[in-house]
């Protein structure tokens, strides 16, 4: 309302200063503006509380869905700080086949429009690789780098960014 053209010629009535232009409380007081009938403001209240009233039950159904999950998990895994059900905690570079760390070697010029595709950071979001920008790899490059390439079920993580920049390897991605 204080923004409709209405009140804002009031306003300028009103407004003192040259730098910093104010209203003084006395003022702002003598401003008049239009109200609905109190049955439209009852009616508009309603709404707005039944409105409140569905947003809180919301609130709580998230609080008791996070609850649900980290206690299924619990329940599954144990906590993973005590590790009460024993699992066995090794390092993760045990766990896997290899740890690519050539790649930031490779630079624009290096991308072409056709060849085999590289996955680059901007790539992995949000648990998917996304083949939006791709871009590829001629022979040569592959072939230097051929150890390090990914297959259906791999385990693809950024070691810069997000928590976000994560995603299992797609068996429908293009090669």
């Amino acid at each position: 309302m204080l923004n409709s053209p209405q009140l804002q010629r009031q306003i300028s009535r009103w407004v003192t200063g040259t730098t910093r232009r104010r209203i003084s409380r006395g003022n702002l007081s003598k401003l008049t503006f239009p109200l609905p009938p109190l049955a439209e403001q009852k009616r508009i209240a309603e709404i707005l509380d039944c409105a409140d009233a569905i947003r809180r039950t919301r609130q709580e159904t998230l609080k008791t869905c996070d609850e649900l999950l980290r206690s299924t998990f619990l329940e599954m895994f144990g906590d993973p700080v005590t590790n009460p059900m024993g699992w066995e905690v090794r390092e993760f570079q045990d766990v896997t086949t290899s740890i690519f760390k050539g790649a930031f070697d490779l630079k624009a010029e290096h991308y072409q429009e056709h060849g085999h595709p590289f996955i680059r950071i901007s790539n992995v979001q949000n648990g998917t690789i996304s083949t939006e920008k791709l871009v590829y790899i001629n022979d040569t490059i592959f072939n230097k780098y051929k150890r390090y390439s990914v297959e259906t079920g791999d385990l693809v993580f950024c070691k810069v960014g997000t928590i976000d920049r994560i995603a299992i390897m797609p068996s429908d991605f293009p090669v």
